[in-house]
């Protein structure tokens, strides 16, 4: 097998894994972060990848839907069917997923199998025709990514709460995350994440207002992860992740 997405929390440590050569997708494997135990892989029936870990189980998105695994034993609680869908995020709310025709979520313990037409919310594509991709929740707002901006969705009552346009000429990866009130993305001049020229973009979450630009310097990988006062972003073909101590101006 081999390794590709993951997410991680204090319980357990969820990785998406592949067939060697081929690199079909195989399931998940789950590792425990205090004993190093290795559990699976758990076959989804949705040939998901992409990981990620809510109050209520894992997510996993594919071509062809999500399903929604226990967290320890990696049994199947939940499918949900669709085509054209993206990347996805499990929040305490439920499952928001980036959709050709929009932002849907779908509420948690949706049952055995559910379409994605009867999600409970749709959030329209922003410019050009992209979806928001929602990436990260902070005090019940839901942060998306579309082609030049970004927005924040109020998770209760589904009101946009936040549309920020980025600094002209900035092209956002498809990577965020939370830190101290600030949400943070990767941006790059003509949109191609791996070049030398990436900024670390942070946006204030109440107010919506950009606080922070900083320059990467070096060629990134997608992903970025945020802990207290400093970004971690991978280095392009490199066994390498630098820490990056975060600027904010708030």
């Amino acid at each position: 097998m081999v390794g590709a997405e993951i997410d991680a929390n204090d319980e357990s440590v969820w990785i998406s894994v592949s067939t060697p050569g081929s690199f079909a997708p195989a399931g998940a494997v789950r590792i425990d972060p205090v004993t190093g135990a290795l559990s699976g892989p758990f076959v989804d029936g949705v040939s998901g990848g992409f990981p990620s870990i809510g109050r209520d189980g894992v997510w996993l998105g594919g071509s062809n839907g999500y399903a929604r695994l226990h967290g320890r034993t990696g049994d199947v609680l939940d499918v949900v069917r669709t085509s054209g869908g993206g990347g996805h995020l499990s929040t305490t709310r439920g499952l928001w997923v980036a959709h050709s025709e929009g932002v849907w979520q779908v509420a948690k313990s949706t049952g055995p199998a559910v379409e994605i037409g009867k999600a409970v919310a749709r959030l329209e594509p922003g410019p050009f025709g992209v979806p928001y991709e929602p990436v990260a929740e902070h005090t019940g707002r839901v942060w998306g990514i579309g082609a030049v901006q970004v927005v924040a969705l109020d998770a209760k009552s589904h009101q946009v709460a936040h549309t920020v346009d980025l600094p002209e000429g900035l092209i956002p990866c498809p990577d965020g995350a939370v830190s101290g009130a600030v949400f943070w993305l990767i941006t790059a001049s003509d949109g191609a994440c791996w070049d030398s020229d990436s900024v670390l973009i942070g946006i204030d979450t109440a107010t919506g207002q950009l606080v922070a630009e900083q320059p990467l310097g070096f060629s990134n990988e997608f992903g970025l992860d945020v802990a207290a006062d400093a970004a971690w972003v991978p280095v392009i073909r490199e066994p390498k992740i630098i820490r990056i101590p975060l600027q904010s101006q708030r």
